[in-house]
């Protein structure tokens, strides 16, 4: 399958698997800056590993997150500068 974007092809399904494989490397190793207290708690009873404001997630949590979370997390529109 190829995921089209208006006429254009943008990635290939093994594309888009290896963009996922790395952002869950990422995720894994370096983590992601949570400033709520109240998101880092629910991530943290979650199994998440918490270090400050910095959150660092296992493959499976994020591929299981829809499911096992409950609905907590919702992803937001974020403006970018120039786009």
């Amino acid at each position: 399958m190829t995921y089209l974007n208006r006429e254009f092809r943008v990635l290939t399904e093994q594309q888009l698997q290896r963009v996922h494989a790395l952002t869950l490397e990422v995720l894994e190793r370096k983590g992601i800056l949570f400033h709520s207290e109240e998101a880092r708690g629910i991530l943290e009873a979650h199994g998440a590993r918490v270090d400050g404001e910095c959150v660092r997630l296992s493959p499976s949590q994020v591929d299981d997150a829809p499911v096992s979370w409950g609905g907590h997390f919702r992803v937001m529109p974020f403006p970018v500068a120039g786009g």
